[in-house]
């Protein structure tokens, strides 16, 4: 099985698997706002997020996709 995230994918293919990707983050930044994160919390999550690798990235987005499925 050859993995769905190799360095050649390119962001197209990742936006054309995972549409929501975009919108999940920026909703990620919302929800924080609304449970009355703090901005260091916030700023930090969005940080992290940005080290993370695609392939982490990618792994995070299909839980989300799943979780919001489950709804």
């Amino acid at each position: 099985m050859k993995p769905f995230v190799t360095q050649d994918t390119t962001f197209e293919e990742l936006r054309s698997k995972y549409p929501d990707s975009l919108k999940i983050m920026a909703g990620f930044g919302v929800v924080c706002h609304e449970n009355n994160t703090s901005k260091a919390e916030i700023v930090g999550n969005l940080a992290k997020m940005a080290r993370m690798t695609d392939k982490e990235l990618v792994m995070m987005l299909e839980k989300i996709n799943k979780a919001l499925q489950k709804k």
